[in-house]
Order: structure tokens, then C-alpha cells, then sequence
């Protein structure tokens, strides 16, 4: 009978202890900050890159009022805040403005610290501009623009930034198959100390 119980403790101990080394996976994440649409993506080809299991679509828009006004240069600055997303894709980026320009010789740029880029010229009202690739870096860390006004009684009135693009989702362990992968190694702790305060 003593036989009996400790082969089923042996077991049970040998259950729960490969249960639980086959239950710790790990959710799979580039190494680098972002991707742009020139990389394969989360589900990438290069060798050594972990492939995505839980890819999901990505879509936020994000806005702001809060501009910096130079008087000198007639210029309103804004930027939007970095996008917290390790292992976002960018597909498209839409930036749109509200202005009250006249439309002589206005303009919006964009600006980074080694560059800057006019993408159109403002013409009054609602206006979107879609971002090219090479901006897509600018997006993930922090977007700064400017709008270059002809007269002083023009405003910037605000501006959002559309992205859309996919990004691995972390990966999780079922709570219900955790319980029942640590189950066995718990019964067979108990089952010894039992066993240890009987003899």
C-alpha cells in the first residue's frame, strides 16, 4: 500500500512539475522600438525574429488645441505625444488641421530634429494630409509640426493624427488551464507532508 501511495506522489510530482514548465510561454516581441511599412512586421520572415501568434489591429486618433504662437514669424507649433506600442506596424498616418487661413501663401510643415517638410499649403477650413513612410519614426516617438500663417489674424484652431497599422498582442496562460496545470504538483505536495507527520 505504501508502494501504492508513493508512486502516485512520484507522479503526481512529475505531472505537475512538466505541466508547468509546458505552461511558461511567453508573449513574442521585437527587440526594436517600432516598425515602419518597410519592415516584414510582427510576423516577419528575418531570420531569428519571433513570429506574432496574437497580431491585432491598431487604430487611434489622438488631437490637440494646445499650440505655441510666435508673433515675430506669425507660426503656431504643436506636436503630439509618442505612441506606446513596442511592436506597432504603421500602415497609414492622416494628419488634419483646422485653420481660418486665407490661403495666400500659408503653409504646414513638418519637423523633426535633423528635418523639416512642408506637406501642403493651407487653404482655410478642414484639411488632411497623409504622412509619408519616412515620417512614420517621427509619429511613434512624438510629431511636431508647424503652420506658417501670412497674417497675424490667422489660427491654427487644432489638429489630430489618425494611425492605423497592426501590433503583437501580448499572449497569456488561461487561468483555467494554469489551475489545472499546477493542480497535481499541489496534491502531491500535500499528499508528503501528511505522509512526513505520520511517520
Amino acid at each position: 500500500m505504501k508502494l501504492i501511495k508513493a508512486a502516485i506522489i512520484a507522479s503526481s510530482l512529475l505531472f505537475g512539475f512538466t505541466g508547468v514548465a509546458s505552461a511558461s510561454s511567453t508573449a513574442h516581441h521585437h527587440d526594436d522600438k517600432h516598425h515602419s511599412s518597410s519592415h516584414s512586421g510582427c510576423g516577419g520572415s528575418t531570420p531569428n525574429t519571433p513570429t506574432c501568434t496574437n497580431q491585432k489591429d491598431y487604430s487611434e486618433t489622438f488631437s490637440t488645441d494646445n499650440f505655441k504662437y510666435d508673433s515675430y514669424w506669425n507660426k503656431y507649433y504643436g506636436s503630439f505625444d509618442a505612441i506606446d506600442v513596442p511592436t506597432l506596424d504603421i500602415d497609414s498616418v492622416v494628419l488634419t488641421v483646422n485653420t481660418n487661413s486665407n490661403g495666400w501663401y500659408d503653409s504646414f510643415w513638418l519637423i523633426s530634429d535633423w528635418d523639416f517638410d512642408k506637406i501642403g499649403s493651407l487653404k482655410g477650413g478642414t484639411q488632411s494630409f497623409t504622412l509619408s513612410s519616412s515620417w512614420y519614426d517621427e509619429v511613434i516617438s512624438g510629431l511636431s509640426f508647424k503652420a506658417w500663417f501670412s497674417l497675424d489674424s490667422e489660427v491654427l484652431n487644432w489638429a489630430t493624427l489618425t494611425v492605423n497599422g497592426k501590433y503583437c498582442a501580448p499572449s497569456a496562460v488561461p487561468v483555467p488551464a494554469a489551475i489545472w496545470l499546477f493542480g497535481p504538483a499541489m496534491l502531491g505536495f500535500t499528499a508528503m507532508r501528511r505522509r512526513a507527520k505520520k511517520a
